[in-house]
């Protein structure tokens, strides 16, 4: 019998509440490229608008130049990405929401200069992926 894997916020809630337990961290690395996100944008560059209604969505370089919402802590700045829509609008009510794949949440981070880490924000408290973790998991397999 085939068990349902867990979703990616109960694996965000498994990391905050077990900060120091690499296996909760490893098993949020192998779910995280087929999860869901959400970003929150402050404005969407007229270019871009239609791009957005297309799936899948192309993460590429122009796409970088959304200014989208980002957490900053001692000269380092975090991509804030939501596990789930109503966090999203609780958080940050009058922005446009962006959904995208893990995977391209990763090539986004990478792909970015404004942005350190990716920090997976859910009601309940969050866990940050660094620029280095993510090019390992988008330089493995899945």
């Amino acid at each position: 019998m085939n068990t349902p894997s867990p979703s990616i916020k109960d694996l965000v809630l498994i990391v905050v509440s077990r900060p120091d337990d690499s296996d909760a961290r490893q098993l949020l690395y192998r779910h995280i490229k087929q999860a869901q996100f959400f970003l929150a944008a402050y404005a969407v560059p007229l270019e871009l608008k239609q791009a957005l209604g297309i799936s899948p969505l192309i993460i590429n370089e122009s796409f970088t130049k959304i200014p989208l919402q980002m957490a900053t802590k001692n000269g380092s700045n975090a991509l804030i990405a939501y596990v789930d829509l109503e966090t999203l609008q609780a958080k940050a009510p009058n922005h446009w929401q962006i959904e995208v794949t893990g995977k391209d949440l990763l090539n986004l981070l990478l792909m970015s200069p404004n942005f350190d880490a990716v920090i997976l924000n859910t009601a309940q408290g969050w866990a940050g992926i660094s620029k280095e973790e993510a090019t390992m998991l988008t330089s493995t397999v899945a």
